[in-house]
Formats: C-alpha cells, sequence, structure tokens
C-alpha cells in the first residue's frame, strides 16, 4: 500500500500560519513579562497583524481550491481577511 500525499500550497494559508505562530509566542512570552513590560505583547500583535496583511495582498487576484477542496483562496475570501485583519489591528490598538 502506497501513501499518496497531495501537494500543499502552504502559501495559501500563510496568513493564518503567521496569526498562529505569533499567538503562540505572545502566549508564552507574556507570562514572564514583567508589569511595566506589557506593551511587548501589544507590538508583536501588530507585527503579526501586518505581517499576516502583507502575506495576505500577495494573494490578491490568486484563486486555488487546496486541502481536500476544503480551502478556497479567491478574491471575496482575501476581501474579507483583510476587512477582520483592520477590525483586529483597531481592537488591539483601542485595548
Amino acid at each position: 500500500m502506497e501513501w499518496i500525499f497531495p501537494a500543499i500550497n502552504l502559501r495559501l494559508i500563510m496568513p493564518e500560519i503567521i496569526l498562529c505562530f505569533f499567538a503562540i509566542l505572545i502566549l508564552i512570552v507574556d507570562p514572564f513579562l514583567k508589569k511595566g513590560k506589557k506593551m511587548i505583547s501589544a507590538h508583536l500583535s501588530w507585527i503579526a497583524i501586518a505581517l499576516a496583511f502583507v502575506a495576505n495582498l500577495s494573494l490578491w487576484d490568486f484563486q486555488e481550491i487546496t486541502f481536500s477542496d476544503m480551502f478556497l483562496v479567491d478574491n471575496y475570501a482575501t476581501f474579507f481577511k483583510f476587512i477582520f485583519l483592520v477590525g483586529s489591528f483597531t481592537a488591539s490598538i483601542s485595548a
């Protein structure tokens, strides 16, 4: 029996990978920060959102279905990711 692994384009989920990586990093770093240094977590979240925004920008005018037809990347999905990233940035600035 042969194992067949489908070709996975990780570029399509790079914004999600970036956000998950930075979320885990913030969860690991934050408990060790002193009370006066908690802005480091906010700065890390802003960097994550900016990197995810750039990664999402590279997916504009790109259309592909991957992960056994469960994940679709097109302009509609990319546009809503932009809206969520801008909303996340706005919420993190106001907090």
